[in-house]
């Protein structure tokens, strides 16, 4: 037997119990938002949400019931969801659409190296139908950084870009050595500008672990974009097991396989012979100035060498053989086929007087 300890009802209508904060139509998720203490799970119930929610703490739990009917309508505000500053908060089984500029926004801004935008997880999430990004990691201003951003599991479809990590400060940077950004098992499709794009535009300032695996990205501008960077750093990327189908240029990298990896994905416009069979093309796949070095596609297989078959043996029947009369009431003869086969028949004589 489950029981919940209800602390009691807020001002704003929201049920409060233990470590849960508990959401319904008609009430307002950011006033759970600004309600909360961290460590807190808040759970939204089915409907349409019509505001644009800003994360106040770290270490929250936000979790919807239903992705498809959990919808976060931003209603053409700048953003459907916005966090900055704070970390280890996971978002899950939402959907975010409608925002003009971002449907989630990651930000940092700092004059001093200390501001922070760490561990943020969006899991099971549709981001849809945003003007400029569906997703924008944007750290700016001195020594910022966004780390460990991991998206998991999501639809992004029918926005700007779909994904975007964009340093734009001076030594601002997203992830670093032992801070990975991983996209992963995600649908990334029909975005008007890039699935993924992945750039740095600022002095010193730096993108580097962006994940990419077990992806499906399809029907975007580019697949993945890596742009060049004057005067900073866009690199130690990798980008493997997934499937780019009919973007209008499925990947572009600036840099080569030194920096970057790409790595058994699956490319729509890739055509070659497996000679060994092992579902790996013979050729790499250009990807601007890098490769991928075992790429998968529309293969082609060296025809196999197979033996003649084996005819079996005529059986030997009808045969009359003379021999004169014996004591031995039986004999055997042996013979030796066509086939190499050893064989016996067994005669019995019979003396007719």
């Amino acid at each position: 037997m489950l029981i919940i300890s209800i602390l009691g009802l807020t001002s704003i209508g929201i049920v409060k119990a233990d470590s849960f904060i508990y959401v319904y139509p008609n009430q307002h998720i950011q006033d759970a938002l600004n309600n909360s203490t961290s460590g807190q799970t808040i759970y939204i119930y089915k409907g349409i949400y019509n505001e644009s929610l800003v994360i106040t703490q770290d270490n929250l739990t936000i979790i919807g019931e239903d992705k498809y009917s959990t919808i976060i309508n931003a209603n053409g505000s700048e953003y459907a969801l916005y966090i900055a500053y704070h970390g280890n908060n996971t978002i899950s089984n939402l959907t975010f659409t409608n925002a003009s500029v971002n449907g989630i926004y990651l930000y940092s801004e700092s004059i001093n190296h200390s501001w922070l935008t760490p561990n943020n997880t969006i899991r099971n999430c549709i981001i849809s139908n945003n003007i400029e990004n569906g997703i924008y990691i944007n750290p700016t201003g001195y020594g910022c950084r966004i780390h460990d951003t991991r998206i998991l599991d999501c639809r992004i479809t029918h926005n700007g870009n779909g994904i975007y990590f964009h340093p734009s400060g001076n030594h601002c940077s997203i992830g670093y050595s032992n801070a990975h950004n991983p996209i992963s098992n995600c649908t990334i499709d029909n975005n008007s500008g890039d699935g993924i794009r992945i750039y740095a535009d600022y002095h010193h300032s730096f993108v580097s672990h962006v994940y990419v695996e077990n992806c499906s990205i399809s029907d975007n501008g580019y697949g993945i974009e890596v742009v060049e960077v004057l005067d900073g750093w866009n690199g130690n990327h990798s980008i493997s097991n997934n499937r780019f189908l009919d973007n209008s240029h499925n990947a572009y990298d600036f840099y080569n396989s030194s920096l970057n990896v790409w790595y058994k994905n699956y490319w729509s416009d890739y055509t070659s012979m497996d000679s060994n069979r092992d579902d790996i093309g013979d050729t790499p796949y250009t990807i601007g100035n890098n490769k991928d070095f075992h790429p998968k596609g529309h293969l082609t297989y060296p025809r196999r060498n197979n033996p003649p078959p084996v005819i079996p043996p005529k059986p030997i029947t009808n045969v009359t053989i003379h021999l004169p009369p014996s004591d031995l009431e039986s004999f055997q003869l042996y013979y030796l086929n066509e086939m190499s086969v050893f064989g016996y028949m067994r005669w019995y004589y019979t003396n007719h007087q």
